[in-house]
Order: C-alpha cells, then sequence, then structure tokens
C-alpha cells in the first residue's frame, strides 16, 4: 500500500443500475484500472468484501457518511480506503445515481496535510502491527529518518540502535511497550520516556499520548501518537528532587566530615559523577576560617580533602583521615576561593555555527551565565572529565573551603540551571557544616573546662583506694554538668561525691564548677549529708535567682541539678549519704553481689523546701562501694566512681 500512487481524493461515478458510468484519474492513480477498465461493469467488482447493505443507494445515509472498505487493485492487491456515496440529482430532482468518493487510509485533505506536516509536535501512525504508516516533519527529525524511508517498516526495522539488548542507554521499551498495549487493548495511553535521539549528546524526555484509530465499524485499524519534548520541565523537575533530598540528607549530624560526605554523595549520580569537598584545616579543628584577605592571589592554598564520592566507586567511602589537598595560585578552585564566585568548566566542542551544544529547552543562551562561564577547558578531557562546577563554600561570610562538581563519562555538558543547583547545594551544606565546626568549638571548650573542674589525680589519703573514669557518651553527645569528687575529711574519713547539672555546654560546665566548689567549701565544715545537701539546694537557688532576667519567668528546675554525696568511716566501716535525684549506690561483695543501697533519694537540687533524708549503713571489710552515675538523663554519659576497701 505504501508504494501505491493516489491523488488527494479519487472520484468514480455510479449510475442506478450500480454500473460505474465516470472514471478519474485519481482512480486510476489509486487503483489501477482505467475509465476502459471499469465503465460498465458493476461498481461491486471492485469491492474485496461482499458489499455492505445498501451499498451504494444507502451508504452514507448515516451519522458517518464516509466507511472503511478494502478495495481491489489492478495488480491483484487490497487498497484499504475510506468511501463515501453522495447521491447525484438531476434538474428535476429526479436520481440519476451517485457520486463516489474514494480516500486511501491514511489519507487527509490538503488542509489536515499542512496542518499536521507543520506541527512542531512529533506525530505519528502506525498500522496495528507497528509498521510506519505515516509520520510528519518534527518525528522525522527526531527519529533521524524521512517518511519515505520508514513507511511500511517495523519500528526496530527502522531503529535498532534503540534496541536496550544492544544499546543500554538508548532504551525506549516503555515506548514501544504502550504502542503494543494500545494496539492489543484498544485503549488509550499516555506516558513520560526519557532516552537520547540518534545523533544527540543529552537525555531527551518526552510525554506522549497513544491512541487506536478506529473505523466506522469500531475496529482498530491504526494506532496514533503524539509526543512534545518535555526536556526543560523534566530535568527541573529532576533538580528539584535533588534539592528536596538534600534537604532531607544534609546536616543531619553535628559533624563536620559527616556532613562534608552528605553533600558527596546527594548529587550523585542524578546530576553528577564526581563529588570532593575541600575543607581548611582549622574548619575540621573546630577553629575559626582564614579569612578571604588573608588568601593571597600569589599562593598557594592548603586544604583536606573531607569528603569524595564517585559514581564509579559505587559506595561512600569510609570515614577516615583527611587527605591534604593543595590548589596551585591561579587554578580554577583557588580563583574562586579568592573571588567568591562559582566557575563552569566545559570539555565540549563547539556546534556548527560556533554555537555550543547544551540540552534541549535548557539555559544555553550566554545571557543566562553568570560573568566569566562557562570557561573552555581543553585540560578537562585529559583528566577524563567533560565538565566540571566549583562553588566556593561560604556561610555567614567565612570561607570554608570549596566544592567540585564533576561529571566523567556521560557527554552532556553543564547548562546555568546546573550551576543554580550546584551552589543551592553547597549552599545548604555549608550552613550545616559551620554549625557543625561551632558546635565542634564549642563542645571543645565545654569539655576542657569541665576536664579542667574534675579531679586531676585521687587525693592523699589513706582510707580508701579510689578508681574513677569519665567518658563522655560520643561525639554526637553534648558535653553537660557531671562530676565527681573526693575529699579528705577529719578522722580519716573521706567524702565520696557524684553530680549533675541540668543542661549542657559552657553554662553547665561553669555551673558545675560552682557547685564542686561549694561541696567542697560545706565538706571541710563537716557537715552530715543531708544538712550539707540543704545549704546546696540554698545555693543552686540563688544561682538560679541571679542568672534569671529581670521580668521572665524562670521555670521550676532550669537551672537544678542532683548530687550524691557520701561520708565513709574506715574505723566503724559505716558511711552515711544523701541524695538529691541522684542514683543510690551499690555494695558490691567479694563473690560479685551487688546490693543496692536502701534509701529513698531526696528531691532534686533547685526545688527548696523539700527535706532531705540521711540514710547510714555499715559496709564489711574487702567489699567494693560503687558509687555511679547512671544514664538519668537522654543524653548518654557515664561515670563511675569505685572505691576499694583494703585491709
Amino acid at each position: 500500500m505504501a508504494g501505491k500512487q493516489d491523488a488527494p481524493t479519487a472520484v468514480a461515478v455510479v449510475d442506478p443500475d450500480g454500473l460505474v458510468s465516470g472514471w478519474s484519474e485519481g482512480c486510476r492513480l489509486l487503483l489501477g484500472w482505467t475509465a476502459e477498465d471499469t465503465v460498465g461493469r458493476p461498481v461491486t467488482d471492485l469491492l474485496v468484501d461482499p458489499p455492505p447493505p445498501g451499498f451504494p443507494e444507502g451508504y452514507g445515509a448515516g451519522p458517518d457518511p464516509t466507511g472503511f472498505i478494502p478495495l481491489r487493485h489492478r495488480d491483484g492487491s487490497t487498497v484499504d480506503a475510506v468511501v463515501a456515496a453522495h447521491p447525484l440529482l438531476g434538474p428535476d430532482g429526479r436520481a440519476l445515481g451517485h457520486v463516489v468518493t474514494v480516500q486511501r487510509w491514511g489519507r487527509r485533505p490538503v488542509i489536515a496535510d499542512r496542518a499536521f506536516e507543520q506541527c512542531p509536535f512529533a506525530l505519528g501512525v502506525y498500522d496495528p502491527e507497528l509498521r510506519f504508516l505515516w509520520i510528519n516533519a518534527s518525528s522525522g527529525r527526531v527519529i533521524a529518518h524521512s517518511e519515505e524511508q520508514v513507511l511500511g517498516k517495523k519500528y526496530r526495522e527502522v531503529l535498532p540502535e534503540f534496541d536496550r539488548t544492544l544499546f543500554p542507554e538508548r532504551d525506549d521499551k516503555p515506548y514501544t511497550d504502550a504502542l503494543a498495549q494500545v494496539a492489543r487493548t484498544g485503549e488509550p495511553t499516555r506516558l513520560i520516556t526519557v532516552f537520547r535521539p540518534r545523533g544527540s549528546d543529552y537525555a531527551n524526555a518526552w510525554a506522549t499520548s497513544i491512541w487506536p484509530v478506529r473505523d466506522a465499524e469500531g475496529r482498530v485499524r491504526a494506532i496514533a501518537n503524539w509526543g512534545f519534548d518535555m526536556s526543560a520541565e523534566y530535568w527541573a523537575r529532576q533538580r528539584l528532587l535533588i534539592l528536596n533530598k538534600a534537604s532531607g540528607g544534609i546536616g543531619r549530624t553535628l559533624d563536620v566530615i559527616g556532613t562534608a560526605q552528605e553533600l558527596a554523595g546527594t548529587p550523585v549520580p542524578g546530576f553528577t559523577d564526581l563529588v570532593t569537598v575541600d575543607l581548611f584545616d582549622e574548619v575540621l579543628r573546630g577553629e575559626e576560617p582564614p579569612s578571604v584577605s588573608a588568601l593571597a592571589p600569589g599562593e598557594t592554598i592548603a586544604l583536606s580533602c573531607a569528603a569524595r564520592h564517585s559514581a564509579k566507586e559505587g559506595t561512600d567511602p569510609a570515614p577516615g583521615p583527611t587527605t591534604p589537598v593543595s590548589h596551585a595560585p591561579g587554578s580554577v578552585a583557588a580563583r574562586c576561593m579568592v573571588t567568591g564566585r562559582s566557575m563552569v568548566e566545559l570539555a565540549a566542542e563547539p556546534g556548527q555555527g560556533g554555537e555550543w551544544a547544551f540540552g534541549p529547552g535548557l539555559a544555553a543562551d550566554p545571557a543566562h551565565w553568570p560573568p566569566g562561564n562557562p570557561l573552555i577547558d581543553e585540560s578537562l578531557a585529559a583528566d577524563g572529565l567533560t565538565g566540571r562546577i566549583t562553588v566556593p563554600l561560604r556561610a555567614r561570610g567565612a570561607l570554608l573551603g570549596v566544592v567540585a562538581f564533576s561529571r566523567l563519562d556521560r557527554p552532556e555538558a553543564f547548562t546555568a540551571d546546573d550551576l543554580i543547583l550546584a551552589e543551592e547545594l553547597t549552599a545548604k551544606a555549608a550552613v550545616a557544616i559551620d554549625n557543625a565546626r561551632r558546635y565542634s568549638r564549642e563542645r571543645t571548650t565545654a569539655l576542657t573546662l569541665q576536664r579542667s573542674l574534675l579531679p586531676q589525680g585521687p587525693p592523699n589519703q589513706e582510707a580508701v583506694e579510689v578508681a574513677s573514669r569519665y567518658l563522655p557518651g560520643g561525639t554526637g553527645a553534648e558535653v553537660g554538668g557531671d562530676w565527681f569528687d573526693v575529699v579528705p575529711l577529719s578522722g580519716a574519713r573521706v567524702a565520696l561525691v557524684v553530680g549533675d547539672v541540668v543542661g549542657h555546654g559552657l553554662h553547665a560546665s561553669a555551673s558545675m564548677g560552682r557547685l564542686r566548689t561549694a561541696v567542697r567549701t560545706l565538706a571541710d565544715v563537716d557537715l552530715p549529708p543531708d544538712e550539707l545537701l540543704t545549704h546546696l539546694d540554698d545555693l543552686v537557688l540563688h544561682l538560679a535567682s541571679d542568672l534569671q532576667p529581670v521580668g521572665q519567668f524562670q521555670p521550676t528546675g532550669e537551672s537544678g541539678a542532683t548530687c550524691l554525696y557520701t561520708v565513709y568511716d574506715p574505723v566503724s566501716r559505716r558511711f552515711t549519704l544523701a541524695s538529691a535525684g541522684h542514683p543510690l549506690p551499690l555494695i558490691i561483695s567479694p563473690n560479685g553481689a551487688r546490693t543496692p543501697v536502701s534509701a529513698q533519694p531526696g528531691p532534686p537540687l533547685g526545688i527548696g523546701g523539700l527535706p532531705f533524708v540521711g540514710v547510714r549503713a555499715e559496709v564489711h571489710s574487702c567489699v567494693r562501694l560503687n558509687v555511679q552515675r547512671c544514664q538519668a538523663t537522654s543524653v548518654s554519659r557515664s561515670m563511675a566512681l569505685r572505691r576499694f576497701l583494703s585491709r
């Protein structure tokens, strides 16, 4: 059928007896029969199948004046045609016969031809066996074939390069599956396919609608489809998805290296193939980074690679020591850090006309690029790169380092929209890294202060042997106000103290120092444990009122603390204790049995007005008194004081 010639419309005249009385040149082009062959013969001789009811007299009298009828070509083949019969009347209104118009199936009026041919969408029609019946010029440009090259051929015969078994990166199986589904079920469908057309360096996203084409009897005679290139919208959505992933994946921990690794892993492989994050050593140590003015243009900038993620490596590298890196004067990374501006490097070759081939529908106009971008760097190809975006890592006016987003094997060049995405990812990570740096600095300061306030070694006394261990819960835990102390008393007695100030950070450590000093001062007065805690409770209340801003309400217990105060007498082998909301000690016998002290802890310090009760107990020889700080808060910390009795 594809080889038959035809005019837009073929016309034949049939007399009232059903004989052909007129035959146009269009009929000869379409069916091959001449006027001598057909005039005077029954028109039904031209039909392949028995004539439909009422043909031709009543044909076309219904709501659909045309119908699908297979006609017989002179060479014996079948021509699928659309036939319409129109009554032919004389001047007196008497029927003189019928004018029968014939169009080859798939043929359209001239105006429709022009409209569909010039449509900017890709249009195509297939038969139920998925052979090409017609395509417009836009579809021909997509598949790089003309209509004459594809008519009558199956899809895979024309486009074998889209076979996923041969070219996985160009797989359009979802599209061919959808065509076959519509041909099988007769139900229309829509889909979005992403594939790289022939001759393109970019993966295009196509929105496609496929529907069946039926004849007057409702039989599926063809499959039609239209599609438009929605790459700009599709890739914009992909960028939003990456940013959404970054919102939940970057800054989950207050750890500088961990946050850098989250930044490196987020855009791989959806956006880029390799990400490196280089930071100043001061940032890794939690210190203030050097000022931008201190970066001399002619000096090498020394950094450390805090994170590196490559699509070829497959998984995130395990956390480990950072690797020193240096950026030479005049390098892209050094220029970005000094100027504070991002830079895009491309290794692509210019296309025809000297223009750069960017992604379809994306920001390729140089007016969309920031000044100085993009740079054409021929050395990228030697490094196995097709493009790189370098962004300075800045937060709150401080320069923390530099991030490089690189593409390895993929041929797509970066666009101005890609630069915006890289800068958004870097800006989000920069704030998280700076938060982690500030937290690390405060935690280090608080931990140093706290350790300086704790006993540096057991005091000189002969009553007991003392062993202690102080262990913060980890890098993710804030430094709190835990403390312990051993205070020698008169008569060879010794006081064992464990306490915890509510809160974290420098304020908790400073408050802990005040309370530890107060406990040692009250212990020197040799007060019983319950009286000592009463005085300590008053002190906490005074501290809370001194710290409370004028006119603001301070909730009860905001500046409170817990404390366990124990006095041991080695002569009587007795100890007395009182607890202000702190876990009670354990008595461990030589066989390892652990017996908790039977007592009721009092209220925490800072409540005020409630009494503390002292408890007396006796220990036997060769036992161990374990006074420990349990996990009484949500932050996991542990501290133990162990007192060994030796005889």
